[in-house]
């Protein structure tokens, strides 16, 4: 009995652990998308009372992804005849 409740729980420690893995790194690579920044500075701005990113990691984020975009599509236009 004892040693069927250990696998079992074996198991379902590798099948959690792995989760909040893959939840860790789906949390990471999230937030190369900049509308997460835009949500999130929206979400801190119609409800403050509700967890959102801190504002100045929302500003950054917006002025970064501005900034690269901007760059990506000043070459691409710069191009053109």
């Amino acid at each position: 009995m004892r040693l069927t409740l250990r696998k079992r729980n074996l198991r379902l420690e590798l099948a959690l652990g792995w989760r909040r893995r893959a939840t860790t790194i789906l949390q990471k690579v999230v937030l190369v998308n900049p509308i997460v920044y835009a949500s999130e500075g929206l979400r801190g701005t119609v409800v403050p009372q509700f967890p959102h990113l801190p504002v100045i990691v929302v500003f950054l984020g917006l002025v970064i992804f501005d900034a690269l975009l901007l760059m990506l599509d000043y070459d691409s236009f710069a191009g053109r005849p």
